[in-house]
């Protein structure tokens, strides 16, 4: 059997590099110790018990979920509106032209209109107080109606104004009440010779039917003329 290792003579002829040199007390050693490792993985492989690759795997006893927390995406505010300034631009306004027509001014707003209520609608209005009853004698005229003598002597005649054959009319103006009494007699035009007196006298004790106004008896003025005149 051929040796397989080199020639020393021939090894030393070679100039040693580093991809093939190894010393020559060192390759048994080495070589042993390849051959027993080699060995032992042989024997640690023989030894482990080999995976049934037929067998199906068994189920675990108990699933377990990995639950992964997502972050729902939420979109930024957006800013708040700044007010924005109104920008007023002054524009002058050039002196009217008295040749210019008058500007047109807009209509005023009308008043509302009443609304009439429906035909069936019932409306109720408020009896009219009661007119005051006037306060003092009233002048006739108009709604007042004047008063109408209804009894009283006639005046006497003086006999002093008889023999100077005076004849003459008074004028009194007097206040004739609600009863129709007169209540005030002053003279406006007076007669001499006891002419007034004796008219006066006599008027005192007339009685009138009393000036109403509206149907309801008044006070009023009355000027009352009394004539003395000779037969």
């Amino acid at each position: 059997m051929t040796d397989p290792r080199p020639d020393r003579a021939a090894v030393e002829a070679v100039e040693p590099t580093a991809a093939y040199y190894l010393p020559a007390e060192d390759s048994p050693r080495r070589l042993r110790l390849a051959v027993a490792a080699a060995a032992a993985v042989h024997a640690a492989l023989l030894i482990a018990p080999l995976p049934d690759i037929g067998a199906e795997p068994a189920e675990p006893d108990e699933k377990v979920y990995l639950v992964v927390p997502v972050q729902r995406f939420k979109p930024p505010e957006p800013p708040p509106e700044e007010p924005r300034e109104e920008r007023r631009h002054l524009v002058p306004v050039p002196d009217p032209d008295p040749t210019d027509p008058e500007p047109l001014r807009p209509a005023e707003p009308l008043e509302p209109v009443f609304e009439l209520p429906p035909l069936d609608t019932v409306i109720d209005f408020p009896a009219a107080p009661p007119e005051p009853e006037p306060d003092g004698p009233l002048p006739i005229g108009g709604p007042v109606v004047a008063p109408v003598r209804v009894e009283g002597p006639v005046p006497v005649y003086p006999e002093i104004a008889r023999r100077a054959r005076i004849e003459c009319t008074v004028l009194l103006e007097s206040v004739i009440d609600k009863a129709g009494r007169v209540t005030e007699i002053e003279v406006d035009k007076p007669c001499p010779f006891g002419l007034s007196e004796a008219a006066v006298t006599a008027v005192e004790r007339w009685r009138y039917a009393p000036a109403t106004l509206k149907g309801l008896p008044v006070a009023v003025y009355m000027t009352v003329q009394v004539g003395f005149t000779l037969n």
